[in-house]
């Protein structure tokens, strides 16, 4: 990984590697899960890394299509 890499293509990576924390047996393995409902009904983490990651995406989004 360069050294000048993007930060959100660092956490792009971050949370695509963590997929391998995802516990097969947590709620949250099927997209229609009650996870993604709530959050809270992950029990590895991984919804709630999702999540961290788009509201991450959207800000970033957000602070370069306020600055054009």
């Amino acid at each position: 990984m360069p050294d000048h890499e993007d930060p959100l293509i660092s956490d792009l990576r971050k949370f695509l590697g963590s997929y391998a924390e995802h516990d097969p047996d947590c709620p949250a393995i099927d997209a229609t899960g009650p996870a993604v409902l709530d959050p809270r009904n992950c029990t590895c983490g991984l919804t709630q890394r999702e999540h961290e990651l788009i509201a991450s995406i959207k800000h970033r989004l957000a602070v370069q299509g306020s600055g054009s």
